[in-house]
């Protein structure tokens, strides 16, 4: 789990509570299932409305994925296509095709296999940027249905308000404190709903599935870098020279240790 995503969910969370008992008030002055019905009920059938059922099915996944922790091992991958180098240097490009079975990445296998099968380098940066952009298309959209939800969640909020203030309205004739009072609350708590949800849930799962994505992306290009260098033949320590560039001092030394011990 990446603990860092749901520390800061829960700090901001906690925050906003510890201020609201500073202030003197009752935590129960600030709970509303209405409040919140409205809000996120609201929010949610508004965004489903704009976005297709097949992205709709996995908005729980991509919640799940923005708290999982990242698993790219950039060091293996840089460590095995400067392998992948040195063995087609010494035995030529078809012998890469005896270590396709043993790939778990699909993308490194797919442009091995382009390579072996003797496609030209414009064929596998093509079909290789494709899958690349292909891949950002989908986490664009998948990233928009929270980005929609953070938008749409203070409006729901304003909503809320005008009910609250509809309802407390309606009630200055009859005279009952009670019911202003229930109007005038509903109208702050909602708004405060929809603005919490906005910037302190759906705007962080958005910008650290978009990180994720981000190091996904970096990832698969470097997978790129490494396959055209492959098949031009490059020198793999030119090649290894060209990755670790990419990387902080403390990752170089990292890659190039385990490197040499291979």
């Amino acid at each position: 789990m990446d603990w860092m995503t749901a520390a800061g969910i829960g700090f901001s969370f906690i925050t906003v509570t510890i201020g609201i008992l500073l202030t003197g008030a009752a935590i129960g002055n600030y709970l509303s299932f209405a409040s919140l019905f409205i809000v996120v009920g609201g929010s949610m059938g508004v965004m489903v409305a704009m976005h297709y059922s097949e992205t709709v099915l996995i908005f729980a996944k991509a919640i799940k994925i923005a708290f999982q922790k990242e698993d790219i091992n950039y060091t293996q991958i840089v460590v095995t296509m400067i392998s992948f180098s040195e063995k087609a240097r010494r035995e030529g490009l078809l012998a890469l095709e005896d270590d396709l079975e043993d790939l778990d990445d699909d993308f490194i296998r797919s442009g091995l296999q382009l390579v072996i099968d003797g496609a030209e380098p414009d064929v596998v940066k093509q079909v290789l940027f494709g899958e690349i952009n292909s891949l950002e298309r989908r986490h664009a959209t998948v990233r928009k249905m929270f980005n929609d939800l953070a938008l749409i969640s203070p409006t729901f909020g304003l909503i809320g308000t005008l009910i609250g203030l509809i309802l407390m309205l309606s009630s200055l004739g009859s005279g009952n404190l009670e019911l202003i009072g229930a109007g005038m609350s509903a109208a702050l708590i909602t708004t405060l709903y929809g603005a919490y949800l906005a910037y302190g849930v759906w705007l962080p799962i958005s910008n650290k599935l978009e990180r994720k994505t981000s190091d996904e992306i970096f990832m698969k290009e470097l997978i790129l870098e490494s396959t055209l260098s492959l098949q031009f033949g490059d020198n793999p320590k030119m090649l290894q020279q060209k990755l670790i560039s990419y990387f902080p001092a403390s990752l170089k030394n990292q890659i190039l240790n385990q490197s040499a011990s291979k």
